[in-house]
């Protein structure tokens, strides 16, 4: 088969051709570029341009997005989609895996969300008024991160003076410090108690050493008990720290030697 040659001038898309060598052809691009083209890429329409058609079409593009990709609002959208959808996401089982959803409108399209909820205030978080809901306009907002936390699933409640109130609220209204009430109650304290002795707001000195609640007697069943760690911490009401500590003895030791004699 006779080969066909490529006469200078020829026009293939944006390229002219000036020269060819083999099976190559240098040509000139409309936007002044020159460079080394194949020719049978050149026929098949496979290149038409030196490469600046491609970008030209992906600045359009990316002009017609919302160019809010890696800002909050985007940020806040996508990781509440990756909750739902993901399930290698860290926290899939308690969004997903649970049940929770993103809605139809949101699920493909950030416009809608941000058209709906518009760009997330600093200091805020994405939250659902319904924690067992979906995330949709109906059932989101832009929340304190103390609002946020008060609304979640393992917000404590408790009732004080017959009223039932979570125990952050108590603290606001009270002027204690949150800590240091939860600490109290998770170490079995009343709700009286915790109130009372839990330390103020604004209250300077040092802060009580809640680890001296665990008794001589708590701190050998827990260096006794052989399940695992985490499991013993629940067990307990204690952090993972506090059994990881008593086991290799370095907290407690005196107590547990103290209490080891006793019941000799």
């Amino acid at each position: 088969m006779k080969r066909i040659v490529m006469q200078p001038g020829e026009v293939w898309g944006r390229l002219t051709v000036i020269r060819e060598e083999g099976k190559r052809a240098l040509c000139r691009c409309v936007c002044g570029a020159e460079g080394w083209f194949q020719r049978v890429h050149l026929r098949s329409g496979h290149t038409q341009s030196c490469g600046c058609y491609h970008r030209e079409r992906m600045r359009i593009s990316k002009n017609k997005k919302h160019g809010m990709s890696g800002r909050p609002t985007y940020i806040s959208w996508s990781s509440a989609k990756g909750r739902c959808t993901n399930p290698f996401d860290k926290c899939y089982a308690e969004y997903g895996g649970r049940g929770i959803v993103m809605c139809d409108r949101w699920i493909n399209s950030f416009e809608n969300f941000l058209s709906d909820m518009g760009e997330k205030p600093a200091g805020m978080t994405l939250e659902r008024r319904d924690v067992n809901g979906p995330y949709s306009p109906e059932n989101c907002e832009w929340a304190t991160p103390l609002e946020q936390t008060r609304n979640r699933r393992i917000t404590i409640s408790v009732e004080y003076r017959g009223v039932s109130k979570t125990l952050g609220e108590w603290c606001d209204e009270l002027g204690l410090v949150y800590i240091s009430a939860h600490q109290m109650l998770r170490f079995g304290k009343s709700v009286e108690y915790a109130f009372a002795n839990a330390r103020r707001r604004g209250e300077t000195g040092k802060r009580p050493n809640y680890n001296a609640l665990i008794t001589a007697e708590t701190a050998y069943a827990i260096f006794a008990d052989t399940r695992r760690n985490f499991e013993i911490a629940i067990a307990y009401g204690v952090s993972q720290a506090t059994v990881w500590n008593i086991k290799a003895g370095r907290s407690w030791r005196n107590s547990i030697e103290r209490y080891m004699r006793e019941a000799a």
